[in-house]
């Protein structure tokens, strides 16, 4: 606070002000002080030219707030992409929707009926599509389909 007031009392007094300006003026200007001229006096500093060290807190708030915007992009990112997951029907736990079922479609058969490509992967073909009372004819081997309420008849895929 006396640093403060005694610049006060120089700056606030015009003719000690002038004094002041033009004793910086005719000061020689040093490689260090960035174009400011350098006090001649050691007691008389500039205390805008004298850089304070910035310790590991104030830096980490400061960085703080770029920290926090990418973190949130970060975030963003990951949460958009489990999002727009598609069903994958070869190894997603998604259930197939329940008009996919055509006869002659490839199936595999494991927790439930899904539709498969036919190259070879797939347990079965879909030979028909009846209701739940019409039991297939063998060979043929009956998977029911509650969301279509009846039953494939499965030809079951020996190669």
């Amino acid at each position: 606070m006396r640093e403060v007031n005694a610049a006060w009392s120089v700056l606030g007094d015009p003719a000690r002000r002038r004094a002041y300006d033009e004793g910086r003026a005719t000061r020689p200007r040093s490689a260090s002080s960035r174009g400011r001229p350098a006090p001649a006096d050691p007691h008389d500093v500039d205390p805008v030219a004298e850089e304070q060290p910035v310790g590991f807190a104030v830096a980490l708030l400061r960085a703080l707030p770029l920290a926090t915007v990418i973190g949130l992009l970060g975030l963003i990112f990951v949460f958009t992409a489990f999002a727009n997951r598609s069903a994958d029907p070869a190894g997603g736990d998604e259930e197939p929707a329940a008009d996919v079922f055509a006869v002659g479609d490839c199936v595999q058969t494991l927790r439930q009926l899904r539709v498969h490509p036919c190259d070879g992967g797939h347990d079965a073909v879909i030979e028909s599509l009846v209701a739940e009372q019409v039991d297939c004819t063998p060979p043929l081997q009956a998977w029911r389909l509650p969301e279509l309420s009846g039953v494939a008849c499965l030809a079951m895929y020996t190669g």
